[in-house]
């Protein structure tokens, strides 16, 4: 299942949240295009049959297929966007109640450009609907729909689980498409990012940084940014880092690194690491490049060149030491 990002034309990223009836696929688009602060589009079936009271013959699907794409290409020129649901919804709908499939849907399920498909499974309670129709059915239909994606060259996804569990479950597989395929942003930071990089911090207190040094942070922010970065998968902040200058440009340090949690151990700590490091590195004047981390992240720099030259107990906060480290 876990293929390439397929190559298309479009520059933005499709997720297709796909699946049989009453599988929760409306809510998970939802939920997953406010988590990384994009668009959706929704189902266009759904108010397309209760302006006709549920009413439909096989020639509607034509037009609900229409109207589907019509609302997707109000989104065109988004970076990232969910569907709920897409062509092979049409396809298995009609040939599955039709036993046939015109050539507009076939070539509308055969042209649709779609990076990552996310497939509800049925192991959630049937919720009853007047537009739904054979809740027996949906293990069968479950079993169609992954049939038909094991013969596209488009990765595929099974969302499975309840509640928060299933839609953790599709964040995180988001999240590992996206960074697989370099679906990440290192930008410059400006004030407008303030408050969420607070929010990181606050994310990653405890564990990783004392409470007392928020207040630090936030004077860092306001007074001492020489050239700071934000890391953006979708539109959401997951990350952030700098570089500063010491000894008349000769030492190079790396400044306030933190990844979100849910974005830890999916390498875009090391990704922001050597952007750090390669900029540090343009500069001819900088002869050494060092961190000031703590006992908690040092391995992590010393897996990436950085040998321990100096640790002081308690110097953030007590039980958590300073490790000084120097790039060899």
């Amino acid at each position: 299942m876990a293929k390439s990002l397929q190559k298309t034309t479009h520059w933005m990223i499709r997720i297709a949240v796909t699946g049989p009836e009453s599988t929760g696929k409306t809510s998970l688009a939802k939920q997953l295009a406010a988590y990384f602060d994009v668009c959706w589009v929704e189902e266009y079936a759904r108010s397309y049959l209760m302006e006709r009271n549920g009413v439909y013959q096989v020639v509607d699907l034509d037009a609900i297929a229409k109207g589907q794409l019509e609302l997707w290409g109000e989104k065109d020129g988004e970076k990232l966007c969910f569907y709920d649901t897409e062509m092979l919804v049409m396809k298995i709908w009609s040939e599955f109640k039709y036993h046939q499939l015109s050539s507009f849907i076939q070539q509308a399920y055969q042209e649709q450009q779609i990076d990552l498909f996310l497939v509800c499974k049925p192991d959630i309670d049937w919720e009853e609907d007047e537009l739904r129709e054979h809740p027996e059915l949906r293990q069968d239909l479950f079993a169609i729909y992954i049939a038909e994606l094991q013969q596209l060259p488009t990765p595929f996804e099974i969302v499975y689980s309840q509640n928060e569990e299933r839609i953790n479950l599709a964040i995180n597989k988001v999240i590992n498409f996206l960074v697989e395929n370099n679906q990440i942003e290192i930008l410059p930071y400006d004030s407008s990012y303030k408050l969420s990089l607070l929010h990181l911090l606050e994310l990653n207190t405890p564990h990783y940084f004392a409470p007392e040094e928020k207040a630090d942070f936030e004077a860092y922010l306001e007074q001492f940014v020489e050239d700071y970065s934000i890391v953006k998968v979708g539109n959401k902040v997951v990350g952030c880092g700098g570089v500063n200058y010491a000894e008349n440009g000769r030492l190079g340090k790396l400044s306030w690194a933190i990844i979100h949690p849910d974005f830890q151990g999916k390498g875009i700590g090391t990704h922001l690491l050597k952007y750090r490091v390669k900029k540090l590195k343009s500069v001819k004047q900088v002869e050494q490049i060092v961190v000031r981390t703590s006992q908690l992240v040092y391995q992590f720099y010393e897996k990436n060149g950085f040998q321990l030259k100096e640790i002081v107990e308690n110097y953030w906060a007590e039980g958590l030491d300073m490790y000084y480290m120097e790039l060899k």
